[in-house]
């Protein structure tokens, strides 16, 4: 299960060092805060950078109760505090914890998204939303950035994940293009 503490914005790689040092390893198995991958231009070209996906939050992923884990957490002061929904700490609900599992590597990791866009709909052809278009729910071409809905103990929240537009292109040659893949892919 997940479970969410709040931090510092800013420090949260930090807190994921003092959580991963005061937590033994059978009550958290994993402590970490979710990276994203997008291209920022400096110094006149395009560059890959990474960021904090959740500003001010960490992710502890622990089979424990939730009462072991708070106050172990309490035991780390002026770092770390436990998200409280609803009075409680809680973990994320399954499908909330599935759902941000399979945008990110066995690293917590969101690595860039490339698409097309067909006949004026988004394509997203390489990535970890890909089949998935219908989830973003903006696009900023210009920074190359797409912002996509998440859910967080049921509460929508919006995150930014990094999104390359390859090329405006039809349905046809946005077919081609697949096949390609797939020929690629089978050799």
């Amino acid at each position: 299960m997940w479970y969410i503490a709040h931090t510092t914005a800013g420090r949260e790689l930090d807190a994921v060092d003092k959580c991963r040092k005061a937590i033994p390893e059978d009550i958290a198995a994993k402590v970490f805060s979710p990276i994203w991958q997008h291209a920022k231009k400096y110094e006149g070209t395009w560059h890959l950078d990474d960021d904090i996906l959740f500003a001010g939050y960490i992710f502890i992923e622990s089979d424990s109760d939730s009462k072991t884990l708070e106050k172990l957490l309490w035991r780390i002061p002026n770092v770390v505090s436990p998200v409280r929904i609803g009075g409680d700490f809680n973990a994320l609900n399954k499908e909330e914890e599935q759902y941000l599992r399979q945008l990110m590597d066995e690293y917590n990791y969101i690595a860039m998204l490339y698409g097309y866009i067909v006949d004026n709909q988004l394509m997203i052809y390489k990535g970890p939303l890909s089949g998935w278009s219908d989830m973003v729910k903006r696009i900023d071409r210009h920074k190359r950035i797409a912002d996509i809905e998440v859910y967080l103990w049921h509460q929508p929240k919006r995150v930014r994940v990094g999104l390359e537009i390859i090329d405006k292109i039809t349905a046809q040659e946005y077919a081609k293009i697949k096949l390609q893949k797939l020929e690629i892919s089978h050799e």
